[in-house]
């Protein structure tokens, strides 16, 4: 009898085994894994300060092969700064050397567009994926005719 069978069969434990996986929704912060980056103050872009996730071989204890989320945190932008039309980028990148950066190509760029009265604060939340390498940054791409966004931050930190 296989398994299945036996786990739903007559006499066996229907209902034990799940139909459905839980949604990854780790939220625990750790605050020293929490980084601000100042926005672009004109187009362009601005790269922020790299979290360091550390590496299986040191033991450092937050290695890619544990489900983490990283989340950024966009705060509210002004027309002034962000107007309709306009957009703002985010892009999650990573390094083994922490000075050689990439995209992460599998997390797709998350784009803030202006809608006439600015932009809300926004969360966005990945889920990084096993090979991700060992720092990881947040870049901010400012488009055309953007406003000066300096004032404001947007952060980056790891959710457990």
């Amino acid at each position: 009898m296989s398994q299945s069978a036996y786990l739903t069969g007559a006499g066996g434990f229907s209902g034990i085994v799940p139909s459905n996986l839980p949604t990854n929704t780790r939220a625990v912060k750790d605050a020293n894994y929490i980084v601000e980056t100042a926005l672009p103050s004109a187009p362009g872009t601005v790269n922020g300060t790299a979290l360091d996730l550390g590496d299986v071989v040191s033991g450092i204890p937050y290695a890619t092969t544990e489900t983490i989320n990283l989340q950024v945190l966009s705060p509210a932008l002004t027309n002034a700064m962000l107007g309709s039309g306009y957009t703002l980028t985010y892009t999650i990148q990573d390094s083994a050397d922490n000075s050689s950066f990439t995209a992460i190509s599998t997390l797709a760029s998350q784009v803030l567009t202006g809608a006439g009265a600015g932009a809300v604060a926004t969360t966005y939340t990945f889920k990084l994926p096993p090979a991700t390498r060992r720092y990881v940054r947040l870049s901010a791409l400012a488009g055309s005719s953007t406003g000066d966004m300096s004032t404001l931050k947007a952060t980056l930190q790891l959710a457990f």
